[in-house]
């Protein structure tokens, strides 16, 4: 059977603020969101690559909430709960919140365009 998406959002990983020190701010990778339903891969922030998959409830039209699970960090599968924030057409500010597997946090980039 062919997956058919009513939404469709297309998105590029930008860049990451992050709290701690040391860590790689670059991170630039793709993502795709059909229906809420997500996947992506990017370059995570101690070098490696991440694959992910989840899932992002749209709350408003400009704030979201993602849960997702990943890999990459060297410590098995990492799991995630972000909130988001959308400025303008296609900025999305991601609220990384410090989780016991990295203990990191910070505000990640992302570049989104709805088809």
């Amino acid at each position: 059977p062919m997956i058919t998406c009513t939404s469709l959002v297309l998105g590029l990983h930008l860049a990451t603020a992050h709290v701690d020190p040391g860590m790689q701010n670059v991170n630039p990778g793709v993502y795709a969101i059909c229906d809420g339903m997500l996947a992506g891969v990017y370059r995570n922030s101690i070098g490696g690559t991440t694959a992910y998959a989840g899932y992002r409830w749209d709350i408003t039209p400009t704030i979201g909430l993602t849960a997702a699970i990943g890999g990459g960090y060297g410590k098995g599968p990492v799991i995630g709960v972000i909130p988001s924030w959308q400025l303008g057409k296609n900025l999305r500010l991601n609220f990384i919140l410090p989780s016991p597997a990295t203990k990191r946090g910070g505000v990640h980039f992302s570049w989104e365009t709805p088809l």
